[in-house]
């Protein structure tokens, strides 16, 4: 799956704008919602908004013929504010928590919040499977990569051994680790959206 251009840099402002650890989930629920507003070969920071909030403020004007609302802030840092503000303004708990604790079973529990948002959210949740599947992202808790990105943005398997531990082990023992989390979380959140 292609991603919007600048998904993940836009993923982890929004997450490091809301004070949430840069986790690979909350990199890649974000990378995904992003792909759902703004297309696979879209512009992650168009309009320097990644979520196509319609937030007022922040020096935004609204989007010439976009009959939702949306703004187009002059800066991107103007843009994660805004949507920052819009994540936390009360009408989105689920959403925020999932991101705060780098959870998708958090953030998917409650499918009406990212349709508030104006986001379908049958877009979003296979997106995101696409994405866990597809291996680690490379994060810190200070935010930033800390590994060397290859092809797509994505490190390489030993670079992604090494973000989570090594701890001696091959590159594969831990890419199928991440691979098997990443199925358990899924599982996970069917289990409980149906017993919703």
């Amino acid at each position: 799956m292609a991603l919007p251009t600048g998904a993940q840099a836009a993923a982890q402002a929004i997450l490091q704008g809301l004070g949430a650890a840069v986790t690979p989930t909350g990199v890649r629920i974000l990378e995904a919602w992003i792909a759902c507003e703004k297309g696979d070969t879209g512009d992650a920071w168009q309009w320097n908004n990644p979520l196509n909030t319609t937030q007022p403020g922040y020096g935004g004007v609204a989007v010439p013929g976009n009959p939702a609302g949306v703004q187009q802030y002059p800066s991107a840092a103007l843009g994660v504010q805004a949507t920052v503000a819009t994540l936390t303004n009360g009408d989105y708990p689920h959403l925020v928590a999932g991101l705060m604790q780098g959870s998708a079973a958090q953030f998917f529990s409650r499918p009406q919040e990212l349709a508030t948002w104006g986001t379908d959210p049958a877009c979003v949740q296979p997106r995101y499977r696409e994405l866990a599947a597809g291996g680690a992202v490379p994060t810190s808790s200070a935010g930033g990569p800390t590994a060397p990105l290859g092809s797509a943005g994505r490190p390489s398997a030993s670079a992604a051994a090494t973000e989570l531990g090594g701890a001696g082990l091959p590159a594969s023992a831990w890419i199928g680790v991440a691979a098997t989390v990443a199925v358990a979380a899924l599982a996970l959140a069917a289990v409980e959206a149906w017993t919703a």
